[in-house]
């Protein structure tokens, strides 16, 4: 929704909505402690931590490359189809 948004109000109510609708972090903790026992239960957090932050940086950068498809990948998109 944020990237369809025209005017800073849409993308601030965007940005609003997507935060207070984001529990994913609690479920996921949640999800860790029910499946894990004591042996395993640090591992277990320790690679949710690592994938959260691989999400943070391979997240905005292929969402980088998907950008101005029209320009980046003329080949695929025609220039008045997006």
């Amino acid at each position: 929704a944020f990237g369809f948004t025209t005017t800073l109000e849409q993308a601030l109510v965007a940005r609003l909505a997507t935060g207070l609708l984001n529990s994913n972090i609690g479920v996921c903790k949640t999800f860790i402690g029910l499946i894990t026992d004591e042996t395993n239960e640090a591992r277990a957090f320790g690679f949710m931590s690592m994938s959260w932050g691989a999400g943070s940086i391979f997240g905005p950068a292929i969402g980088g490359m998907l950008s101005k498809p029209v320009d980046n990948y003329p080949h695929l998109f025609s220039a008045g189809s997006i």
